[in-house]
């Protein structure tokens, strides 16, 4: 080991020489360059106006001070010079900058100046173009009102003119003033008059309409007009999409999905956010990528595809702690902690939810750390810790009530009820229901009314049995009319067990009749959202498969990229060295040679420890190709098999695959718990494995599915194993539950097949299973 770190070390210092001697070379063999202006003293009281403010335009991007003193010089020379037009450039150059600077004050100066020269002079474009440059400082001073006056101007001037993509810009500058003053109405009313000036014949006028339906969607969204947002962000798209726009393209892509997930449109949310982040895996916008990725674990949380959600904010919080976002780190830590709660993974939880409330001294908001606390106050008293379960709720409700949040207050109010009705306390679990119930009416949150009603109501069901009926009636109610079966069924339940033991005998039954029905149509939407969770899992499975495409495609053009770049480099190389022969230095030679050998033995150093690195990283993908609850391959596995088994075909060839799902599992887990839940899912896939012939391969692609590959196997083969599987799980017991699981089955006997095409086959062929009433296998024989 010491003989390593010696090695190792050398190899460093050696590395670190070769840089010295080349940077020595570099300067010696170059010294006769001539250097930038910026790096001399020179006299540049005889330069001409025209090539201070070139010089100055061409530091712009690189030195802003120098650009700065460049533009006064060329604004100096143009006043003893008198020449107007040089100073009405030299004053746009100095408004642009200042506005960089974030100097406003001297940016309104400029731009304001410049126009004014340009109005004498009559040159209407570049007048109005900086009058509209001194209107968007004015709005960013916060003088809206000045600036909509101006922009008013702005319009006359435009009209007298009668340019019309000046028109454009002024209606659209006007626009933007009324959104900045909250005013959405009137800029909605200036952006359409803006859309009449601009007919979309090239790149630059598609590009403003894309700008501009996007500002209207934004105005929409503000005014809670979700649909009129969504066509605007649509057309914003498809005017980005012509001109090939990728990053406004992805970003409309993007608003599209927020809007669908406020909706509760989760299907749509879930397509058009792979959509965006497909187009995002082609630029470098990790905070948009993150964002996506966040959006997609809340939607597919919400249908109950908990490791997808999982992954994806999980993918989204590795990334923003890459970029030091400690309010979006928080956010994440809550989101995840609330997926292991939901999996019943409470240690796991906890830290998540620690990590949040770890972040308290670094200014998260405020409603972020009062979750993690609320969320923690739950996770304790279920687990029986009363006193750090009252501590943490009591926490979060003095940060709610601080903020006036009566909604979120409610909620946490209610736990610390739970809390002293398990401890016995009555009457002050009592006064708790109370003021939860009160902050709940005051919240306009019906759902979260009918809770409050539910819990006080089921409390009083043994101590005030004429008000504990009102409220549950009152609960039932709310109830149907936002179509939330699973709270009326609790009411029905309470009011059925309090006249059970009042002996009101019909009540009872009654309410047991409504209970029922409750429950089927609590089934219907079970099934429902069961088959929406089998959409859900067939899209995002398709455009992952066109994401890794594209991954690929990606990584091949960098190859390629590379391997120019290589090229070029050894061209380079050999010029150098040619030059370095015509000199017959031989200090030059010697320090050549020396440069040579130590980057020899550096690239040897590098290309022995990327050597290793392969070998760690191979044994490292060794171990993540299983499933650990059911040592079933892992999806990653799956479509690594499926590749090679395509790319090497065996003659004749013929292959299958089975794709299963254990039907309407989320009910097995919400009634027994998800340890059961786990021994389902290991005891199906013992099955699987079981049944398959040696060379088959079954694969875990998460949750209660299940792909099993059979190469070489008919599809009237695959049907009889499908079959067989289907009848054993149909006839055993996992842990004292009854379980059925629905097969879909696809099949191809070329090559000419796509993976991607085969598993999506198999998907929708499992859908057809689904759809049929389950516990039965569906074949999809072609590509309809």
């Amino acid at each position: 080991m010491q003989y390593g770190i010696q090695v190792h070390y050398t190899a460093r210092l050696l590395m670190w020489f070769a840089l010295i001697v080349a940077v020595a070379f570099h300067t010696a063999a170059f010294s006769q360059q001539a250097p930038l202006p910026s790096q001399l003293n020179t006299d540049i009281s005889t330069w001409s106006g025209k090539k201070l403010l070139t010089t100055s335009r061409s530091l712009r991007s690189s030195d802003l001070q120098q650009s700065y003193r460049y533009a006064e010089a060329a604004l100096n020379k143009a006043k003893r010079e008198k020449n107007l037009a040089l100073s009405a450039q030299a004053h746009t150059q100095l408004g642009k900058l200042s506005k960089q600077l974030k100097d406003y004050a001297a940016a309104k100066y400029h731009f304001l100046q410049a126009s004014n020269i340009d109005k004498d002079l009559g040159r209407e474009r570049t007048h109005l173009t900086s009058l509209i440059e001194y209107v968007k400082i004015l709005f960013i001073t916060g003088d809206v009102a000045e600036g909509i006056r101006v922009s008013d101007e702005a319009i006359g001037v435009a009209t007298h003119y009668g340019d019309k993509s000046l028109m454009s810009r002024s209606l659209s500058t006007k626009a933007n003033g009324y959104y900045k003053n909250g005013d959405y109405l009137s800029s909605i009313e200036e952006y359409q008059k803006s859309l009449q000036f601009l007919a979309g014949d090239d790149p630059k006028e598609q590009r403003a309409l894309a700008a501009i339906h996007h500002e209207i969607a934004q105005s929409y969204k503000r005014l809670n007009n979700p649909q009129r947002a969504l066509a605007s962000y649509q057309q914003s798209y498809e005017f980005s999409t012509e001109i090939g726009d990728q990053t406004k393209s992805a970003r409309a892509l993007k608003n599209i999905a927020i809007v669908e997930y406020q909706q509760h449109n989760y299907l749509s949310a879930i397509h058009h956010a792979l959509q965006s982040i497909s187009l995002y895996e082609q630029i470098d916008e990790p905070l948009d990528r993150a964002e996506l990725a966040s959006l997609l674990g809340m939607a597919y949380r919400n249908i109950g595809l908990y490791e997808k959600s999982l992954s994806h904010t999980q993918a989204a919080h590795d990334t923003y702690l890459k970029l030091n976002d400690t309010d979006k780190i928080a956010d994440t830590s809550n989101q995840i902690g609330l997926l292991y709660t939901r999996l019943e993974k409470h240690e796991e939880s906890r830290s998540f939810y620690q990590l949040s409330i770890d972040l308290n001294d670094k200014g998260i908001k405020p409603t972020t750390l009062a979750a993690a606390y609320r969320e923690l106050a739950g996770i304790d008293y279920l687990s029986g810790k009363y006193e750090q379960a009252m501590e943490m709720a009591e926490k979060s409700i003095a940060i709610y009530l601080s903020n006036n949040d009566l909604l979120r207050a409610s909620h946490s109010i209610k736990i610390v009820g739970h809390i002293y009705r398990a401890q016995g306390n009555q009457a002050a679990a009592l006064d708790r229901y109370e003021t939860s119930l009160d902050f709940a009416r005051q919240s306009n949150s019906n759902e979260h009314l009918i809770k409050s009603l539910n819990a006080l109501g089921e409390f009083l069901i043994d101590k005030d049995e004429n008000r504990a009926a009102l409220l549950l009636e009152e609960s039932i109610r709310l109830a149907q009319q936002e179509k939330l079966e699973q709270h009326a069924l609790y009411a029905y339940k309470a009011l059925r067990t309090m006249h059970g033991f009042r002996g009101n005998t019909a009540l009872s039954l009654d309410y047991a009749i409504k209970e029922i029905s409750a429950m089927e149509k609590l089934s219907k939407q079970q099934d429902a959202f069961e088959i929406n969770q089998v959409k859900a899992k067939f899209d995002s499975f398709k455009l992952e498969s066109e994401l890794k495409n594209l991954r690929k495609r990606v990584q091949i053009d960098e190859l390629n990229i590379a391997k120019q770049n290589g090229e070029l480099e050894l061209i380079k190389q050999a010029n150098m060295i040619a030059e370095l022969e015509l000199t017959k230095n031989r200090y030059a030679n010697v320090a050549l040679a020396t440069l040579l050998l130590s980057c020899f033995i550096v690239a040897i150093f590098l290309i022995r420890t990327f050597s290793s690195y392969r070998r760690r990283n191979k044994e490292l993908s060794d171990l993540a190709i299983r499933d650990p609850l059911t040592n079933c391959f892992n999806r990653r596995a799956l479509l690594e098999r499926l590749d090679n088994d395509f790319q090497s075909p065996v003659s004749p060839f013929s292959y299958a695959v089975i794709v299963a799902d254990i039907d309407r599992f989320k009910s097995v887990n919400d009634t027994h718990g998800h340890n059961v839940g786990d021994s389902v899912i290991k005891g199906v896939a013992e099955i699987f494995q079981k049944s398959v012939r040696q060379n088959d391969f079954t694969a875990r692609l998460g949750g209660e599915e299940f792909c099993i590959l059979l190469p070489g196997a008919s599809i009237d083969k695959a049907n009889d194993i499908a079959e067989s599987m289907r009848k054993e799980i149909a006839t055993n017991s996992f842990s004292n539950v009854d379980v059925t699981c629905s097969f879909g089955i696809a099949a191809a006997d070329s090559t000419n097949v796509s993976t991607n095409a085969l598993m999506i086959r198999a998907d929708k062929a499992l859908y057809e299973s689904k759809k049929q009433g389950r516990d039965r296998v569906s074949v999809c024989r072609d590509d309809t």
